[in-house]
């Protein structure tokens, strides 16, 4: 029994530290992001292929900020030798005089007067300042080239190791799965043994006890595996938007927009998009984008689109609807403006058919964001891909900044009568005012904000 009671007070001990490192963590993550509450970002650790070492050193004398560093240092180091060097040659100026008098009394007299003047200087004796310098100079330059010798050796030997590391994470992550399914499989034998009074109520906890151990030692190492993969990422100078998939469209030639309420030059200009001149069998999301019917100016009546903001309240809000002539494809949109004391924008897109893929159908929030003013042609950043839920059911969003702005733009798609049904994609944005921050947190809410009114 004072075994037992030991084993609990252990347990509990375990438990209020587990807590209190939590709200540590939770401390920690909300100043750094500056949020109010926690919204937790599953991070996947990174690829790190095995033929990114076929020549190490040219992967660290390339990639390694930290040898970059080191180089431009040196560099800089060398054009101060050049510098000190063009102190003691020789210098040579030249300056000219003309001038041209006439005497008062007689205006036929006058005196020309021109001057030339070379001046050559030759330093001869500076008491060996400058030699002192250059020496002091060239014992830098020696100085940072065996830093950047011995960076190098570290980094390369760090690079080495850290990958055996994760080569290791991986084979043990592995290792650990199989004793959990172990684990497991004798947690229910000794279930079942106990039923029939050969085990104890202890041996089931311990049993209990050897599984929670296992799946704490598989999250202790997956959690290894995610910094040794950041830590390879950081070495060969891979952690950068373009290698960790942060999008930054910074392409002023982006694509047209796929919609066909995007189609005219003012999006909301209520005129007729041009005709469909594809074939009529092709049915490609740009065929689709160019389809033959009516754009009209709808009123909040008629209106399915909601954004139920409170800072959007008393701005000001736009809506159209298109209708292609064979009446499959429908597309609506809104966008929302805010007051001149708080000038915020928001849009949302939704395209629907009667059967088959809509008009606008992407995969991405990026997809879709050249159908609005704010991004159109703008050089803008997309932050990591996140999932949420709102009332219409699963949704997806990143957080996007452009020159000026902090915007999230959301996506999601759902299909009815799978797997031929009608395919209904729902799209939008939300920007904060110039200057202003928004918050992960903040973002997601405004993507569980939005809805649809149902048609009748």
């Amino acid at each position: 029994m004072f075994k037992a009671k030991a084993r609990y007070s252990s347990a509990m001990a375990d438990e209020i530290k587990a807590t209190g490192e939590l709200k540590s963590s939770i401390s920690k993550y909300q100043t750094t992001l500056g949020v109010e509450k926690h919204n937790y970002v599953k991070i996947q650790p990174l690829e790190i292929k095995p033929e990114i070492f076929g020549n190490i050193q040219a992967l660290i004398l390339n990639g390694n900020f930290s040898v970059k560093s080191q180089k431009l240092t040196t560099s800089a180091l060398r054009e101060d030798l050049k510098a000190i060097k063009k102190e003691i040659w020789p210098s040579l100026s030249a300056t000219g005089t003309f001038s041209k008098a006439y005497e008062g009394t007689n205006r036929d007299s006058k005196t020309t007067t021109a001057s030339a003047l070379l001046n050559l200087s030759v330093p001869i004796y500076d008491g060996n300042t400058n030699s002192s310098q250059r020496r002091d100079a060239l014992y830098k330059i020696r100085e940072n080239q065996q830093k950047l010798e011995k960076i190098k050796r570290e980094e390369i030997e760090s690079l080495k190791s850290t990958y055996e590391l994760y080569k290791s994470s991986i084979a043990r992550i592995e290792a650990i799965k199989d004793e959990i399914k172990a684990s497991e499989i004798a947690l229910n034998a000794i279930k079942k043994e106990a039923e029939v009074g050969t085990k104890s109520l202890v041996d089931i906890l311990d049993a209990e006890k050897e599984l929670f151990n296992a799946r704490i030692s598989l999250i202790d190492e997956q959690e290894l595996l995610l910094s040794h993969s950041y830590a390879i990422g950081a070495a060969s100078g891979s952690l950068v938007p373009e290698h960790l998939k942060i999008y930054q469209a910074t392409n002023k030639e982006t694509s047209s927009p796929i919609s066909n309420l995007s189609v005219s030059p003012s999006p909301y200009n209520s005129s007729q998009p041009p005709v469909d001149k594809s074939t009529p069998n092709d049915t490609s999301k740009i065929a689709r984008s160019n389809l033959d019917g009516t754009v009209d100016k709808i009123d909040g009546s008629q209106a399915r689109l909601t954004l139920p903001l409170q800072v959007l309240d008393d701005g000001k809000v736009l809506r159209r609807r298109f209708l292609s002539t064979d009446g499959r494809y429908i597309e609506e949109d809104a966008l929302w403006t805010g007051t001149e004391n708080n000038p915020v924008t928001a849009g949302m897109l939704l395209s629907e058919s009667r059967a088959g893929p809509p008009v606008t159908d992407a995969t991405d929030p990026t997809e879709i964001v050249e159908h609005w003013e704010v991004f159109r042609g703008k050089e803008r950043t997309f932050d990591d891909l996140v999932g949420t839920t709102n009332i219409l059911g699963p949704a997806y969003w990143r957080r996007a900044q452009t020159a000026s702005k902090d915007c999230v733009v959301f996506l999601q798609r759902w299909t009815k009568n799978r797997p031929d049904g009608p395919i209904s994609s729902l799209s939008g944005y939300y920007c904060a005012a110039s200057g202003d921050t928004l918050t992960p947190g903040e973002a997601e809410t405004i993507v569980q904000s939005v809805g649809i009114i149902d048609s009748q």
